[in-house]
């Protein structure tokens, strides 16, 4: 039964027309690249349209249009222009970051020893904050790839280098305040017990008394002056190593650490991901301004080395090089548009006032440590020669006590203009902020682009 019905099966098959094709036709001609066409079965199209397993028009075979071409990621552009000087920025910011704390604590630096060391123990508080910016300023407008913790350590070294500047110091002041005080109690008995014996004897004193009593008298001061004015200069040379060595040590540890990006377009992604980004907030704006007051420093000069000319020549050409800054964050990172011409002039102001006094305090300290240099001089020449018996004379006694009192006095103004110095600095990270206005023009926190 089953043989039967397939055998019958395939002969309807066989008998069956051919669909479509008239009877007696042509069969069509096979296609270019094709088997011949079998009876009954009509030849692949090269022109109709043929569907997928989807149900979806496949292109033609001949002529067919060419596959789109796979354009490579192209990634967004940088939304902050490059800066050449990124490298130098890098070191200002980590700079401002510090100075920042460092005129907060301007005040405690006024009290004598242990606001110095008060001071030194707040400064730390600025690292975090610091890094921030160093890193922020790479990944902005320079070329660097770091992940925050390069910064840190960096901003770490310099600070532990500036600790170990300013510990010298505090050891000299308490030094000093400390043989001032002796020095001073000294002289005061000494002087006491003279005039005690000149009253009591009429002078009727023994020779060895009357002939080394006026060289004591008289080297006292001398003395005190001396160890005064080497205490200036000790506080000069020391600031000096503080801040080139600390920006040396930092900048060469930064370059250590941090790499760079590995391929195009990798930065522009971290500037759109990286905090902080525009639009700023007040916060952020304010911490911007404030350590570019704070950090801003002129390039080297020898010019900035020469005694008495030195500080005012810094000061001015630091004052030029804050207001270009200024500008330049204003455009680049902040983001306003404000006349370049016309719409400093108040931060100019305050820019240039503040430099003009610190400048001014500079020159100052430094007529006053050169007076008590030569003053000392004077008082000391009086004590070599008072040291032989024919030349030691009242009058000789009186000179070299009046060059040494006032060498002393002298090198106490110019310890104290020295500290003060840094009071017109500690005043820019506040002033310049708020001459600038605070006020972000898209709102107190904006969104981020």
């Amino acid at each position: 039964m089953k043989r039967t019905l397939w055998w019958t099966l395939s002969l309807i098959f066989m008998a069956t027309p051919v669909l479509a094709q008239e009877e007696g036709a042509a069969l069509p001609p096979p296609a270019a690249g094709l088997p011949p066409a079998l009876p009954g079965v009509p030849a692949p199209s090269t022109s109709g349209p043929a569907f997928d397993a989807a149900g979806e028009p496949l292109p033609p075979l001949d002529g067919a249009a060419p596959l789109p071409e796979v354009t490579p990621y192209d990634p967004p552009g940088p939304i902050f222009e490059p800066w050449e000087d990124a490298d130098t920025q890098t070191v200002m910011a980590a700079r401002g970051g510090m100075g920042v704390c460092r005129a907060a604590t301007m005040p405690l630096r006024l009290i004598p020893n242990i606001g110095l060391l008060l001071s030194m123990g707040l400064e730390w508080a600025c690292i975090v904050p610091a890094a921030v910016s160093v890193d922020s300023v790479q990944r902005a407008h320079g070329t660097r790839k770091s992940f925050l913790w390069e910064a840190l350590v960096s901003m770490m070294v310099m600070k532990v280098w500036r600790d170990a500047m300013d510990l010298p110091v505090l050891l000299n002041l308490v030094a000093l305040t400390t043989g001032v005080t002796l020095a001073t109690v000294g002289a005061v008995v000494i002087a006491g017990l003279a005039a005690l014996a000149a009253l009591l004897a009429s002078w009727s004193l023994p020779g060895n008394v009357r002939t080394w009593l006026p060289f004591a008298l008289s080297a006292a001061p001398t003395v005190v002056g001396g160890a005064v004015t080497y205490s200036a200069l000790v506080f000069v040379l020391l600031a000096i190593l503080k801040d080139s060595v600390g920006e040396w040590l930092f900048s060469t540890t930064y370059k250590g650490l941090s790499g760079s990006y590995a391929r195009p377009g990798a930065q522009w992604e971290d500037q759109r991901r990286g905090f902080p980004r525009p639009k700023l907030n007040v916060l952020e704006r304010a911490w911007l301004l404030a350590t570019v007051a704070a950090g801003t420093q002129p390039g080297f000069s020898l010019w900035h080395f020469v005694p008495l000319v030195g500080p005012g020549v810094k000061a001015y050409r630091r004052s030029v090089a804050m207001k270009e800054m200024v500008r330049r964050v204003s455009r680049d990172d902040l983001r306003d548009t404000r006349d370049p011409l016309a719409d400093f002039d108040v931060v100019d102001f305050v820019i240039v006032t503040l430099c003009a006094v610190e400048g001014a305090v500079g020159v100052l300290s430094h007529a006053a440590l050169f007076l008590s240099m030569v003053l000392f001089t004077v008082g000391f020449a009086g004590v070599l020669v008072q040291a032989f018996p024919p030349t030691r004379n009242v009058v000789v006694a009186g000179a070299t006590a009046t060059a040494g009192a006032t060498a002393t006095a002298s090198g106490v103004v110019a310890l104290f203009l020295l500290v003060l110095r840094d009071a017109p600095g500690a005043l820019l990270p506040f002033a310049v902020p708020t001459a600038y206005g605070l006020w972000p023009p898209a709102g107190f926190f904006p969104d981020r682009e």
